[in-house]
């Protein structure tokens, strides 16, 4: 196998991995803060979705850790690695990416270092494993907004790769790709209101 198909290969599970977090993030925000006020009373009073709320963040916190995790071992698609191959001395330095882009490539990590800490912290002491309480106390949680900049990162390493080896555009925003977490939570929340309305109606009668 060439290098170009070992390209093609490595970038093809880092977009996937990505792609599974972007969604678990995104469904999980907006199981948080859903857009109307009947959705977000829904919520409060389902256990389910609140279950199902923490279990998705979860998720994309371990499906994070992968991509930007520093142990060789054990996260063997994580950017960090593959971005050292694309340097001048790395295994890939032969496809030639610019300097200056895999530079702000490090200078976007750095600047989200934090974020990266915590989650491969919660990932590590938290959800992946089960740690005494002094290991857990003290970790905080990164906000959605902290962890969607990590999402980015991933997505211009990969759009970069598409358009300077392969000649294509990474269709990040494809149709294929979009994410409607509201839909069914917005009729599980309109049927709610319904059934008390009509509750409501026939206390009225009664």
């Amino acid at each position: 196998m060439g290098k170009k198909e070992d390209v093609k290969d490595i970038i093809w599970e880092i977009w996937e991995i990505s792609i599974n977090a972007k969604r678990f993030l995104k469904y999980s925000f907006y199981l948080h803060k859903p857009d109307t006020k009947e959705e977000l009373e829904y919520l409060r009073t389902s256990r389910d979705f609140q279950f199902i709320a923490q279990a998705l963040w979860q998720n994309a916190v371990i499906e994070l850790s992968k991509l930007f995790s520093n142990s060789k071992n054990r996260d063997k698609f994580n950017i960090f690695h593959f971005i050292k191959k694309l340097e001048k001395n790395g295994h890939f330095s032969g496809f030639e990416i610019s300097q200056n882009k895999i530079n702000n490539w490090y200078t976007n990590i750095e600047e989200s270092r934090e974020t990266i800490n915590l989650i491969i912290k919660l990932r590590d002491k938290v959800y992946a494993h089960t740690d005494g309480y002094l290991e857990k106390k003290g970790l905080d949680t990164p906000t959605f907004e902290q962890t969607l900049k990590l999402i980015d990162i991933v997505e211009s390493v990969i759009e970069e790769i598409h358009s300077s080896i392969f000649d294509t555009q990474a269709m990040m925003n494809s149709r294929h790709l979009e994410f409607n977490p509201s839909k069914i939570l917005k009729i599980l929340a309109r049927e709610r209101e319904i059934r008390i309305s009509a509750r409501k109606g026939l206390l009225k009668k009664l």
